[in-house]
């Protein structure tokens, strides 16, 4: 009885809060209403005031190239040990690669023409300006890394990346220069690596071809002072240790020079290090101004900042009216206390205790 009772307590006291804040609503429905209208017609006309752009992309994948790590580890393989020639990158590395500053400098040396006008430079079609050169530089390229966009496909390692501007014809040059751009800084970094791994190799090949050349003299100089060295065990050891050697001189020999060669084609090799999959096209409409999501998305906040201005003047008639009645409490505890000024002894009197009185017999 008593549960159903608080349970009905309860119920009504939600309903009650309920019928209050939508009370509070309706009394406020002025802000509530035009608020939301406001905030949709000042997206609206934000929105369509901006300028159209437009966008241009495609995707690729690297190219992977046999460098000659792989001659390390098959030099490694002759003598039992695995090691792991795969040094290629993630495709991650590459879409990050796309927005680095080595990639964007490439970018911005370059001209480009848009509406079929001049070639200018990127900063003066994007009318970037500064006080110096270098914060030209800088604030090209931070211009640069706002309009490209990168993705990664994790199940297919494909990179995608888009040019967005105010020009069609800007966002294809674009699209064409920064993949052009990458390439060429693989390309280039890829024969650097193999020159320096050419210039390696040949020291090595200088200094083991002289090792086999040594070992195969110890060879030679026993075989001459020992012609019947097959009936003394001792001779026969070593024969087979100096040519257990002379051996392994040859294999390490070979490897090198194999790895020496590969080197070589490395860092004379022309081809791409990017494979393109879809070719950038030039733009053929404006992207979507998305004006109904940013509509919907205004008036949702418009709504929420008309119930929070309906609770600020609900709350400030509250206060108003608490403080009303403060007021008149502060008056009558004032006339009190002016009256006990006056008659001190009665107010101690009336303060002091009183005895209780007996029940009559």
């Amino acid at each position: 009885m008593i549960e159903s009772q608080a349970s009905g307590v309860g119920e009504e006291t939600h309903e009650v809060s309920v019928l209050r804040l939508i009370n509070m609503l309706l009394r406020h429905r002025a802000w509530v209403i035009s608020l939301p209208i406001l905030a949709v017609l000042l997206t609206a006309v934000y929105t369509i005031m901006q300028p159209r752009t437009y966008t241009s992309g495609g995707s690729f994948i690297p190219i992977a190239t046999d460098q000659s790590g792989s001659g390390v580890s098959g030099l490694a393989a002759q003598f039992g040990i695995t090691v792991s020639a795969n040094a290629e990158r993630s495709p991650q590395f590459y879409a990050d690669l796309m927005t680095s500053p080595a990639i964007l400098n490439r970018v911005m040396d370059s001209s480009f023409s848009v509406n079929g006008g001049p070639s200018r430079s990127l900063a003066q079609i994007l009318g970037i300006s500064a006080n110096s050169p270098g914060e030209l530089r800088l604030a090209t390229i931070e211009q640069l890394k706002q309009i490209v966009n990168t993705s990664v496909d994790a199940k297919t390692g494909v990179i995608r990346y888009s040019i967005t501007t105010m020009w069609p014809d800007l966002s294809l040059q674009l699209a064409n220069q920064v993949l052009g751009s990458l390439d060429a800084f693989l390309m280039q970094s890829r024969r650097d690596r193999a020159a320096a791994d050419r210039s390696f190799f040949q020291d090595r090949v200088a200094v083991t071809l002289a090792e086999l050349r040594a070992a195969e003299g110890k060879l030679q100089d026993f075989l001459d002072r020992n012609r019947l060295y097959q009936g003394d065990p001792k001779l026969i050891f070593e024969h087979d240790r100096l040519e257990r050697e002379v051996r392994i001189r040859e294999m390490v020999y070979t490897t090198l020079v194999q790895s020496l060669e590969q080197a070589s084609v490395e860092s004379s090799r022309s081809t791409a290090a990017v494979a393109r999959v879809q070719t950038p096209e030039l733009a053929a409409r404006p992207n979507s101004r998305l004006l109904v999501v940013h509509a919907f998305l205004a008036a949702i906040a418009g709504v929420l900042l008309g119930a929070f201005v309906a609770a600020a003047l609900e709350f400030a008639h509250y206060s108003r009216k608490q403080q009303s009645t403060d007021y008149e409490a502060f008056r009558e505890l004032s006339s009190r206390v002016a009256t006990d000024f006056r008659h001190p002894f009665r107010a101690l009197r009336n303060a002091m205790p009183r005895r209780p009185q007996p029940p009559p017999s």
